[in-house]
């Protein structure tokens, strides 16, 4: 079981196209997160997120849809590089949700309906492609709302014997804003996301630029921090997790950095996300900085410093940040 991907922010994610909107509007986010991402209503208009081929995944994500007679239609589209699979509207022609497939020729659409998205809700899905026992269903606020195996439970169709991409995007009129994204290869029904922002200084700082280069949400790449030395290391403090979580009834199920990172092709030079607990340092292997602007990330399922599952407390002294590979 692995945690592949969260975040809830433009730079966290790895395609952009045609700029989809920073939202902060609290009402129309997920509680603990403090920026979502808003499609406006045009198919030119979209944010996708690539991963390692999966066979199975969970896709979790809090959606607020804005009602507009004719649309939007949610696209989620679940793809084998650029063939897409599964798709998951929170709006069909019909008025309801739909599930679309493909069935080795062709994407077949709209096969099975459920109920309106209309609003705010929070969205689970279930992908398994397999020749029987194949699932892709859909769990609105927890409950199940759609299921394709009314229709089939064969969902290995094409060549493709995994899925490596999401694209989120919205058609027609309206828009949508997503928050609290999260793709496991586990039930994500449980989850919930706390994203914050750096609050001050870690206990190294060798970048050069400040963490308010990165406390301000949305994306603006000429604020910023920089480094051209191999071996350079910045950590950021940041606020501890809401007490809500330190309780039994809660789990840290990993802890993330959503880095956005380039380096020029010319430079011999990479970015390793680095987490700082018990006063010691720990680093991922690189993450390809080039050659554009990119949503990277940093995941650690346990505390690196004890192997085990992270404790509130050490989850909440943890400084994040980065440092320069080769």
């Amino acid at each position: 079981m692995a945690i592949i991907f969260v975040g809830s922010s433009l730079s966290d994610v790895s395609e952009i196209s045609d700029s989809p909107a920073v939202s902060t509007t609290t009402a129309h986010l997920d509680t603990n997160v403090v920026e979502g991402i808003s499609i406006p209503g045009n198919t030119d208009h979209s944010f996708g997120i690539t991963f390692d081929s999966q066979s199975e995944i969970w896709l979790s994500f809090h959606m607020r849809w804005a009602a507009v007679a004719g649309g939007p239609k949610q696209g989620i589209q679940f793809k084998a590089g650029v063939t897409e699979l599964f798709r998951f509207n929170g709006h069909s022609n019909s008025g309801n949700s739909a599930l679309s497939y493909h069935n080795g020729t062709s994407l077949q659409t709209n096969v099975v309906t459920g109920g309106d998205y209309a609003g705010v809700h929070r969205v689970d899905i279930h992908i398994k492609m397999a020749d029987t026992g194949g699932i892709f269903e859909v769990y609105k606020d927890g409950v199940l709302d759609i299921n394709l195996s009314s229709i089939t439970t064969d969902t290995l169709r094409t060549a493709a014997t995994g899925l490596d991409r999401i694209t989120f995007s919205t058609y027609s009129l309206g828009s949508t804003t997503f928050s609290a994204i999260v793709i496991a290869t586990e039930d994500t029904r449980g989850f919930k996301v706390v994203q914050q922002l750096p609050s001050g200084a870690g206990a190294t700082s060798q970048w050069s630029g400040a963490y308010t280069s990165l406390d301000e949400t949305g994306i603006n790449d000429g604020d910023s921090i920089s480094s051209s030395v191999i071996g350079e290391v910045s950590t950021f403090a940041f606020p501890a997790i809401p007490t809500d979580f330190d309780t039994s009834a809660w789990a840290v199920k990993a802890v993330v950095a959503g880095l956005r990172v380039v380096a020029t092709p010319e430079e011999d030079i990479d970015v390793a996300g680095v987490v700082r607990t018990a006063s010691t340092n720990y680093e991922t292997a690189a993450l390809d900085a080039k050659p554009a602007y990119n949503g990277r990330q940093a995941i650690w399922e346990v505390n690196p410093n004890t192997a085990t599952e992270w404790t509130y407390t050490d989850a909440s002294a943890a400084q994040v940040g980065v440092k320069t590979v080769a």
